[in-house]
C-alpha cells in the first residue's frame, strides 16, 4: 500500500476512510480471423480512495482514483478536496466494515500465460465450415491482486483471476452474410466450454440465414435456454438486495411467499462463497465484508437480504455482504421434459431485458425456434413481452443447471404465458 497516501490520511484525520489498491497483470490478444494482429502485456496499479466525514448524526463520503505516482503535496491536495466533497451530500450515519474472520480462497496456481494459451487453443479448436467461420476475436486474461484497508482495521489482500473472450463469427449463404457476437467470461479458462460457445454461435448464424418470419401467436409458452436465463434469475437477486428493500423498490419481504397460488417451481436462490471457474471467488466483498454461503430465497420465500454496508446498517442486518457468486436451484423436470408441446424458444436476441423494479420482460427476437407441436422451425423478428410478477406463478426450471461466470442457473426456464408479437400477420 502507498505509504504516502496512508500518512496523509492519518494527517487529515477523516471520520473514516477506505483504500483499495489493485495491481493488475494482464495479457491481451487481438486476432483477425486466426491471424494475430496485436499482442499487449499490461502491468498497472489502480488506487481508489473513499473519505468519510461526519456532521451531527449524518455521514458524507467522497471517492476518487488517485494515480500511484502522485507526490506527497499532490496526495495531500487530493485528500483535502475529497474531505470538502464529503460534506456536500450527507446521509444518515452508519459504521464502516469491521474486521472479521474470513475463509480463505484457494490461491491461483495456474500461471497467466497458461490460461492465455488455453484460451487461444480453445477458440482455434472450434470447427469451422465453408459457410461458418470465426471473423475475429479478442482474448483478455488477467490477475488482480487487491489490497483493501479501512480506518476500522480491515486489512485484506486477495488474488482474483479473470478471463474474457470476445468473438465475432460469420455465417454465409448465397450472397447473404451475417455476424454473431459473443462475450464469454470466467475466472480461468474452461477450454471445452469456450470451444462449444464459439461453435454454438456459428450454428446460430447458420440458422438465422434460413429463418422465416416469426408468426403472430399471442400468448404462448416461451422457453429460454441462453444467458437470458441469468437476466430472469437476477430479478430475484436484485429484489432481495438491501438497497431495493430500503428504498421500497421491491415487493419482496422476508417470510412472505413471492406469489400466491403458484403452480410452477418455487425459487431457491443462494449466495455462494465460491463457484468453479468464477471470476468473483473472493474472501470478502469490495468493502471488506466476509463472503459466505447463505440462502436468500428458500422454496419461494425470501429468507435473507444482501447488500453493501450502508443499506445493511440502515436495515439492521448484521452479516450482510455484496453478493459475488450466486445460484438458482434447478426444478423438478428435466430440460427434455420442458421441451415438449408447442412453444417458442428464442436463442438470439437483439435486446433482452427484465426490469428489476417493475418486473417487465422484453426481448427483440433475432433467432428463435418455433415448435408447433410437430415441427421445429427457425424464425426471426418480432418480440416477446410479459411481467415476472405474473409469469413466475407458472415458471418452471430444468433440473440441469448451467454456469455463466459467477452465476449458476437452470439450463432452461419455461414460461407458460408470454406475449409473442410476430414479424408478420397470421
Amino acid at each position: 500500500m502507498n505509504a504516502i497516501l496512508l500518512e496523509e490520511l492519518k494527517n487529515l484525520s477523516p471520520d473514516g476512510w477506505e483504500v483499495t489498491e489493485t495491481q493488475t497483470s494482464a495479457w491481451e490478444f487481438y486476432f483477425i480471423g486466426h491471424k494475430l494482429d496485436q499482442h499487449r502485456v499490461r502491468e498497472v496499479t489502480h488506487v481508489n480512495v473513499r473519505v468519510f466525514r461526519k456532521t451531527d448524526d449524518m455521514l458524507g463520503e467522497a471517492s476518487a482514483e488517485l494515480a500511484p505516482t502522485l507526490s506527497q503535496p499532490e496526495v495531500k491536495k487530493a485528500l483535502e478536496n475529497l474531505w470538502y466533497e464529503a460534506s456536500l451530500a450527507p446521509v444518515p450515519d452508519y459504521r464502516l466494515v469491521q474486521p472479521a474472520p474470513m475463509e480463505a480462497v484457494e490461491p491461483v496456481e495456474e500461471p497467466i500465460e497458461v490460461t492465455a494459451r488455453r484460451c487461444l487453443e480453445a477458440v482455434a479448436a472450434a470447427a469451422e465450415t465453408a459457410g461458418e467461420s470465426v471473423n475475429s476475436y479478442e482474448i483478455f486474461v488477467k490477475r488482480d491482486t487487491e489490497h483493501l484497508m479501512n480506518s476500522e482495521g480491515v486489512d485484506v489482500t486477495q488474488q482474483i483471476p479473470g478471463m474474457m473472450c470476445e468473438v465475432v463469427v460469420n455465417a454465409r449463404r448465397g450472397g447473404h452474410e451475417i455476424e454473431i457476437y459473443r462475450m464469454i467470461r470466467g475466472g480461468l479458462c474452461d477450454a471445452p466450454a469456450l470451444t462449444k460457445e464459439v461453435e454454438a454461435a456459428m450454428r446460430v448464424g447458420k440458422n438465422r440465414l434460413t429463418a422465416l418470419p416469426t408468426p403472430v401467436t399471442g400468448e404462448m409458452p416461451v422457453l429460454l435456454s441462453t444467458e437470458a436465463v441469468v437476466d430472469v434469475c437476477r430479478y430475484f437477486l436484485n429484489n432481495v438486495g438491501a438497497a431495493y428493500i430500503y428504498r421500497k423498490m421491491s415487493p419482496f419481504e422476508i417470510g412472505r411467499p413471492l406469489c400466491e397460488k403458484a403452480d410452477g417451481d418455487a425459487v431457491t436462490l443462494r449466495a455462494l462463497r465460491t463457484l468453479p471457474n468464477s471470476s468473483q471467488n473472493r474472501v470478502c466483498d469490495d468493502e471488506g465484508s466476509p463472503v459466505h454461503d447463505v440462502e436468500l430465497i428458500k422454496d419461494g420465500i425470501p429468507a435473507h437480504y444482501w447488500g453493501g454496508r450502508m443499506y445493511a446498517e440502515w436495515l439492521g442486518l448484521s452479516d450482510a455482504f455484496r453478493v459475488t457468486n450466486w445460484e438458482v436451484e434447478g426444478g423438478a423436470q428435466s430440460a427434455a421434459e420442458l421441451w415438449q408441446g408447442p412453444y417458442l424458444e428464442p436463442v438470439e436476441f437483439s435486446d433482452f431485458q427484465v426490469d428489476a423494479m417493475t418486473g417487465d420482460i422484453f426481448g427483440e427476437i433475432r433467432l428463435a425456434w418455433y415448435h408447433d407441436g410437430t415441427r421445429m422451425i427457425p424464425v426471426t423478428g418480432g418480440s416477446l413481452s410479459g411481467n415476472m410478477r405474473e409469469a413466475m406463478k407458472q415458471m418452471r426450471f430444468s433440473k440441469e443447471q448451467k454456469q455463466y461466470d459467477c452465476a449458476r442457473v437452470p439450463q432452461v426456464v419455461r414460461f407458460e404465458k408470454l406475449t409473442v408479437a410476430g414479424a408478420m400477420s397470421s
